[in-house]
């Protein structure tokens, strides 16, 4: 959606930022949201992006996205919002002026409250920010909430960017508490090499570049559901060094105690706990005999952690 676009028939209460990854800091602020919308019976309204602005303004400094926009905007509507917006960011939304920025908040979406964090920025080289708003809001019979930070252990600040650095080390336990859920990526399950059913652990390939974000090299516990059916899975993430390696790395979930045809269905792959590191067997005989222990580490694991 456009900026121009933005309209709305009842007053609203709003909140806009990236989100990504929708995490317990995010999830709060739509709960602070409704809870405050709930007050002046106002519908709930967060708007995003549809990529990080940084993959326009600086790609070299763009971090990987916890979630696809498709992603963000489902976990956005599930935190309890009434409506989310996505603006697509372009050099057209950036060359935007602050005052037009304003008016499509408080005029058209006819914004009666606005929450945002004290780093935000708006507009045209970024010049509008949370004071901005501030001072324009009275204008147009409006409040707007700066929103503290939500803090967890050690009193570090929950963000996106903590939540990638544990993905990106296999932590995905930690990641989890800070999202508030289990990681996980999706994506069309496609034909491999066929060497796990040769191996009698045939698997489900998720395409390249699935989305969401991939963690680190190795074997999880996780829950793999596709056709609406949870699988307790044992799940393999990399390049295949046992096989000479991949080109790209691989997503591979063997589904523990069931053999369903997933070709060509969306998978979901919940992460549930890191298992082991990735490395190269010297023969078949030998990845077998892990395979198996791979698979009752991961059923053991799962029983500490039900698909309900």
């Amino acid at each position: 959606m456009r900026i121009d676009e933005i309209q709305s028939d009842c007053d609203t209460a709003v909140t806009i930022g990236k989100f990504d990854g929708v995490h317990t800091g995010h999830t709060r602020i739509m709960s602070d949201l409704s809870a405050a919308a709930a007050e002046q019976q106002l519908e709930t309204v967060a708007i995003t992006f549809d990529r990080n602005p940084l993959e326009l303004i600086r790609p070299d400094l763009a971090p990987r996205a916890l979630t696809s926009s498709s992603q963000r905007e489902e976990l956005l509507k599930e935190s309890g919002v009434d409506r989310v917006i996505v603006l697509e960011f372009n050099r057209e939304l950036m060359a935007t002026e602050p005052d037009a920025f304003i008016a499509a908040i408080f005029e058209r979406l006819r914004a009666k409250l606005v929450m945002v964090g004290p780093d935000f920025t708006f507009g045209k080289g970024g010049r509008g920010n949370a004071t901005t708003l501030m001072q324009a809001a009275p204008g147009y019979g409006a409040e707007v909430r700066v929103i503290d930070d939500i803090c967890v252990r050690d009193g570090r600040r929950i963000s996106s960017t903590w939540i990638r650095d544990a993905l990106t080390l296999g932590r995905v336990e930690d990641a989890a508490i800070m999202l508030g859920r289990l990681p996980s990526v999706r994506g069309i399950v496609v034909r491999g090499a066929q060497r796990g059913r040769e191996l009698g652990f045939p698997t489900a390939n998720l395409e390249t570049n699935p989305q969401g974000f991939v963690p680190a090299d190795g074997v999880y516990a996780a829950w793999a559901t596709v056709g609406g059916v949870r699988y307790p899975s044992a799940v393999s993430v990399g390049n295949n060094p046992t096989f000479g390696g991949e080109i790209e790395r691989v997503v591979e979930a063997h589904l523990i105690d069931a053999d369903v045809d997933c070709y060509d269905q969306l998978m979901t792959v919940e992460f549930v706990s890191f298992l082991r590191t990735m490395h190269r067997f010297g023969s078949g005989e030998e990845l077998i005999e892990q395979m198996h222990r791979d698979i009752g580490d991961a059923r053991e694991m799962l029983l500490a952690h039900p698909s309900s």
